[in-house]
């Protein structure tokens, strides 16, 4: 199946909105929404969007926590200080060493999957045209080559002021 895209440009949210129903009635499930602006119908029609950032923070999180144990464990008990009969390990101030770095690890981690998001998004091949942020709405369906006239039917029915091919 060779894949093809179909841009569709509006003037108006509502149109662009009744666009985006339409194709995803008839089975375009992957129809993406352009807008200049934000508003409750836009993010409702919106897809959420995929992201593993909140994985990635996760993990950095857990492992600054480990980390800050470790290394406060590991510290103790190579140079032990006896204080007064306390524990050589003690819980209570490695917890707070183990959170300021869990804190400084998830906010890293965190960090460095958005750069990463931003850096595959801009080598993503979609169609992106510039008015999509200026006046104009845009709807972008990717589909097979033998659905890509159901689709621009659909977008010109709909209200689209331009209606053209792209190959993603």
């Amino acid at each position: 199946m060779n894949n093809a895209a179909v841009i569709g440009s509006f003037k108006t949210a509502e149109a662009a909105l009744d666009a985006v129903s339409a194709l995803r009635q008839d089975g375009f499930g992957n129809a993406m929404l352009y807008s200049p602006v934000n508003g409750e119908e836009i993010q409702t029609q919106r897809a959420p969007a995929s992201s593993s950032i909140g994985f990635l923070a996760f993990g950095g999180a857990v492992a600054g926590a480990m980390l800050g144990l470790v290394l406060t464990i590991h510290t103790s008990t190579q140079w032990p200080l006896m204080t007064g009969g306390q524990p050589i390990v003690s819980m209570p101030p490695f917890l707070v060493i183990s959170f300021e770095l869990t804190i400084l690890f998830g906010v890293l981690a965190t960090l460095t999957g958005f750069f990463w998001q931003i850096r595959r998004s801009q080598l993503d091949s979609k169609f992106y045209d510039p008015r999509f942020s200026v006046d104009r709405f845009g709807v972008y369906v990717s589909c097979g080559q033998e659905r890509t006239e159901i689709a621009r039917n659909l977008l010109s029915s709909a209200g689209a002021e331009e209606v053209r091919d792209e190959r993603p």
